[in-house]
């Protein structure tokens, strides 16, 4: 698992904790639907970019056909009102299971997005990075 690889050198510093960022994204209890989780298993590093297309403020998230069109028309207003001004494209795009119109947010690497509990994600996590180094 490349996430323990990843915790391992600040473990191995002395580090006390790790931020794991969007690790969890996939998992049972992420408020993310069944769609968005989806859009999360294909995915290439050219689809992370940053954006503020859907708020107003910089975020990093999924390429999709919004952020195309929005970025490049260079026309997005300033946070709150770009957010407000988005929240019921959101809304239905949502209700309609349509990843192009949403914002999935997630960090800059691409992580393998489990499924499983957040609970045994974590297990996992903690057990390979300390195999990696007793």
């Amino acid at each position: 698992m490349q996430e323990a690889f990843t915790m391992l050198a600040p473990h191995t510093l002395g580090a006390q904790g790790f931020q794991i960022g969007s690790l969890l994204l996939g998992s049972a209890e992420s408020a993310l639907r069944g769609f968005e989780k989806q859009r999360l298993t294909h995915l290439d590093k050219t689809d992370i970019v940053r954006t503020k297309s859907f708020s107003g403020r910089y975020a990093r998230g999924i390429r999709n056909t919004f952020i195309e069109h929005v970025d490049l028309s260079k026309q997005i207003l300033p946070y709150p009102y770009q957010n407000k001004l988005t929240t019921e494209l959101r809304r239905i795009a949502k209700e309609n299971n349509n990843a192009d119109f949403v914002s999935i947010w997630t960090g800059q690497s691409i992580n393998a997005y489990s499924r499983k509990s957040t609970a045994e994600i974590l297990s996992k996590l903690i057990k390979e990075t300390y195999s990696q180094n007793p």
